[in-house]
């Protein structure tokens, strides 16, 4: 069992050999673990090495991590010119100033200046970086300047899908086939294209020209290739005893459907996987045994072991009342039990098994084939579409700027200029959140070091948490990640694996509670086909006793749940809380929650998600100060009239619109004729307002 000293001794060890600038790295840093100090010390450790600072290429997912990467770099690089204090009894800001003032040593002998001089430290975001490659060759990838990008681009996919399909001729075979696969749906069928548009990155690379039955074969391949793996994984969590003892309880329950004669395709699927020895090969073409075990042994439609009591005629061990061999029966029932129970405490083997009914059939049907055809054929027309698209627009998506990039720099094999530049150029690549990488994005990764050589001095370093991989919208693909530790390579960079264990960020109780739950939460094992990712247990270095962890509060509906959340926050404000956090899903669960907030008279601020702009008493200013401004703007005058200040009736709304055709309408308030026409009511409130507005209207 691994103890608390051994997650910090593990920890210290990682952090000490991800500062040796010699070997290159992967890091798994879970939530809290310092990741960006790690690299900012790797930053300056490196610099306090290369020839020029351009030679360590920092990358990073968002502009914020940019930025604040620099200004950790840049901060320690000053702190350290200016000899500020540092607390002795924080380890790592003393090792953060050692290696400040090594990289400052650097700095001095070569006259970098990079305190004057922050430009010079390519800290920059992958898209960044992938736009700069585009941009620098326009002529050699023959698509010339790259518009505005837009975070949003699937309204442009969708522009030309339709355009392509209002193009295409009536006989197309093409769109025909499509067409008939989603009912005739053109709307599905667009949907579906631009999902594909989006991810041209990913199949740009498909074999589009071969013919037919060829491109069907290596796709097909690819499916066994996939489905093989899973099941040798599956294979490799049952021990060889616990095979061996699988077979006398497959024969035993295959013998009693034989002998009910109830269910002949059962006993002749438990007979044959008892022939297999106890689990089929892990063939693709083993699939129907493989899922008629996953039934038997697991509850339906779940990944879980039958419960004791599931072990009856249902499943092939008969009832003692049947007149079968009472204690043989009794022997096999408390035999099988003990196996399930064996299983299921073995880790990741239930959802293993279970995950075998998902695994697609190794060949295609003709139907779908003409289907997946249909779709290749139309890839690459419809890729120029989105060209013309983004061109008429002025609008281009990320994927863009990384293919233009790739075609920019080229291959080993046929490199461009500006790889050869670049070759010369970058010497040290550091990667941030490296579980958000997509493939088109490690592919442009693998041409920048498609010409480093092992033992040259050129390193890779990449840190993130596969836990925390949420960019599966820009085609993120944390099997990366998994990959990349399972196999010590990123593309052809040998990597060492590293694992942070220590959390700085959160209080101990709630990091308790995270390492009691999310292992029951997460997947057991990895499962890089499939993007699982097992929960890694951290160590927390803030204690707080006393302190509260997490609660779970179940609620009937909004309104209850924002009694609840203004009940807690008038808590934790008692407590002498100094910051409170509400955090939500989305925006629309705030919608009861703010206006409880407001009622409550609690202050709160929401960045990006209620506009002041929103809220009705700002709504109702700005049309007082637009019927003010401008006392032609009917709509603002109407809307004047009807406010909670005043509150018309539409009846004399009414009575005023038929008066106003030649006069503003606010002028009307002056009328004595026309005031005498509206109700009792209606004169009353408009004669207050009329009062209110008057000192305004003559100003």
């Amino acid at each position: 069992m691994t103890t608390d000293a051994d997650l910090e001794r593990a920890d210290r060890a990682a952090r000490e050999q991800a500062l040796d600038v010699s070997r290159s790295f992967v890091v798994q840093a879970p939530a809290g673990s310092g990741k960006t100090g790690l690299l900012i010390q790797r930053v300056l450790a490196l610099l306090a090495v290369v020839e020029r600072p351009e030679q360590v290429l920092a990358m990073t997912f968002t502009r914020k991590a940019a930025a604040e990467m620099r200004e950790g770099v840049l901060r320690a690089l000053v702190d350290a010119a200016a000899d500020a204090p540092v607390d002795p009894a924080r380890p790592y800001d003393v090792a953060t100033r050692a290696l400040a003032h090594a990289a400052l040593a650097n700095d001095r002998r070569r006259a970098w200046h990079l305190t004057e001089n922050p430009s010079r430290l390519p800290i920059v975001t992958i898209d960044a970086l992938a736009t700069a490659f585009a941009r620098q060759a326009p002529v050699a990838t023959g698509l010339g300047a790259l518009p505005a990008f837009v975070e949003d681009a699937s309204p442009l996919h969708r522009a030309a899908v339709r355009d392509a399909l209002t193009a295409a001729a009536a006989d197309d075979p093409r769109w025909r086939a499509l067409l008939l696969h989603v009912d005739n749906d053109a709307e599905a069928l667009a949907a579906l294209l631009a999902q594909m548009l989006a991810r041209r990155d990913q199949w740009r690379a498909l074999p589009l020209a071969e013919d037919g039955p060829a491109l069907r074969a290596k796709l097909e391949q690819a499916l066994r290739v996939e489905t093989e793996a899973a099941l040798a994984r599956l294979v490799a969590l049952v021990p060889p005893a616990r095979v061996r003892a699988l077979v006398a309880h497959e024969r035993y329950a295959g013998n009693h459907f034989d002998d009910a004669g109830a269910n002949p395709q059962r006993a002749a699927e438990l007979h044959a996987l008892a022939d297999a020895g106890g689990l089929p090969p892990p063939a693709a073409d083993a699939l129907p045994l493989w899922r008629a075990l996953a039934d038997w042994l697991l509850v339906k439609g779940d990944a879980r072991f039958r419960a004791e009591r599931s072990w009856n005629v249902s499943v092939g061990f008969p009832p003692k009342d049947t007149g079968a061999d009472a204690q043989a029966r009794d022997d096999a029932v408390q035999s099988v039990r003990r196996w399930v129970a064996d299983a299921t405490a073995t880790p990741g083997l239930a959802a293993a098994l279970h995950a075998v009914r998902t695994l697609p059939p190794p060949c295609y049907a003709d139907p779908a084939w003409a289907f997946v055809a249909g779709t290749l054929a139309l890839l690459k027309p419809l890729a120029g579409r989105l060209a013309l698209v983004f061109a008429r627009e002025g609008a281009t998506d990320f994927a863009e700027a990384t293919l233009r990039a790739l075609a920019a720099l080229g291959d080993a094999a046929d490199p461009g200029e500006l790889l050869l530049a670049t070759d010369l150029r970058i010497a040290h690549i550091l990667i941030d959140e490296f579980q958000d990488t997509s493939w088109a994005q490690l592919e442009l990764v693998g041409r920048l070091t498609s010409g480093w050589m092992e033992g040259d001095g050129r390193t890779l370093f990449a840190v993130g948490d596969p836990m925390q991989s949420i960019y599966r919208f820009r085609e993120a693909e944390v099997r990366i990640f998994l990959d990349a530790l399972a196999s010590g390579r990123v593309n052809d960079v040998a990597v060492e694996g590293l694992q942070l264990t220590r959390n700085f960020r959160s209080q101990a109780p709630v990091v308790a509670w995270v390492n009691a739950v999310f292992p029951r939460v997460l997947p057991a094992v990895a499962d890089p086909s499939r993007g699982d990712v097992p929960y890694a247990p951290v160590l927390a270095t803030q204690q707080a006793a006393g302190a509260p962890a997490a609660t779970v509060e179940l609620v009937a509906d909004d309104a209850e749940e924002a009694r609840a959340v203004v009940r807690l926050v008038r808590a934790a404000r008692e407590e002498g809380a100094p910051d409170i956090a509400i955090l939500v899903r989305a925006r629309p669960h705030l919608a009861a929650i703010l206006p409880a907030l407001r009622a409550a008279n609690i202050g709160y601020a929401a960045v990006d998600l209620e506009s002041l702009a929103d809220r009705l008493a700002t709504r109702d200013l700005m049309t007082l100060t637009r019927a003010l401004v401008q006392p032609a703007d009917r709509i603002a005058a109407f809307a004047l009239l009807r406010a909670p200040w005043c509150g018309l009736t539409l009846a004399d709304l009414q009575v005023l619109a038929d008066a106003a055709a030649d006069a503003p309408v606010l002028a009307l308030l002056d009328d004595d004729d026309v005031r005498q026409r509206l109700s009792a009511d209606g004169r009353a409130r408009s004669e207050r307002l009329r009062d209110a507005l008057a000192p305004a209207r003559a100003a």
